[in-house]
């Protein structure tokens, strides 16, 4: 597999990229999600948590099918939804570090990736990254911000969910459906939040979770587990098809 590499005005100034999920994107089950953009999710996905078994940190994630591999938004090849998470469409750029030039040896600076075997990567069709000059093009500012917009999302959302753990708001959810065919399923590896936990809660912490800002992204997720029912709608129908 490629490694991602420094993007640079030099070597990738030709280069252009896709804005359309394909590749792995058509294949996610689920992507990890930041609570800044919980209200736009809400429209379309079931937003819970899933815990990383090597490390034990939960992450938030949309939902997106069942199966490993599956993504029941993809139709012909294209994401049929309202809103596509922020962690699908920063592809294929991401963050990285590197040490300041002439800087000391501890002193590092952020700077963004592109993992050119993307095949959103091309050099015919897509958005340049670079105009004429060198300089990054509005589409190139435009991911360089959304870049940015995640990493500093992941960090409140992290706090976010370390605050859900120390109140033991976090409990495992088992999802359980029945497809048309008579099917049962359950599945298991995702979190949810306890609201019986969360409405025997004292009134300081409630308090503390509404300072903080945190009471709207917790029923925010709590609202979007309906849509576990759109899922299920949308794999009978592939069943059907």
């Amino acid at each position: 597999m490629n490694q991602p590499v420094l993007l640079s005005s030099t070597q990738h100034k030709d280069l252009r990229v896709t804005s359309k999920p394909i590749g792995n994107a058509l294949r996610l089950r689920n992507s990890s999600v930041i609570m800044q953009e919980f209200q736009q999710l809400v429209v379309n996905y079931p937003i819970l948590f899933t815990k990383n078994p090597d490390t034990g940190f939960f992450v938030s994630v949309a939902v997106f099918g069942f199966d490993e591999g599956e993504n029941l938004f993809i139709e012909n090849d294209e994401w049929n939804a309202l809103y596509i998470p922020l962690n699908v469409t920063r592809h294929p750029f991401m963050v990285g570090v590197q040490n300041k030039p002439g800087a000391a040896a501890d002193e590092s600076e952020q700077v963004v990736f592109i993992n050119e075997a993307d095949p959103r990567v091309q050099k015919q069709e897509g958005e340049a990254l670079f105009n004429e000059r060198g300089f990054p093009t509005p589409y190139l500012e435009k991911m360089t911000s959304v870049l940015k917009v995640l990493q500093d999302g992941f960090t409140d959302t992290n706090s976010f969910i370390n605050k859900l753990l120390t109140l033991n708001l976090i409990a495992p959810t088992t999802l359980k459906i029945e497809l048309i065919n008579n099917e049962q399923r359950h599945i298991q590896g995702f979190y949810s939040i306890d609201e019986n936990k969360l409405k025997s809660l004292p009134g300081e912490s409630i308090a503390e979770l509404h300072s903080l800002g945190y009471l709207q992204p917790i029923y925010t997720m709590l609202a979007s587990f309906g849509h576990l029912y759109t899922l299920i709608d949308k794999k009978n129908r592939k069943c059907n098809g």
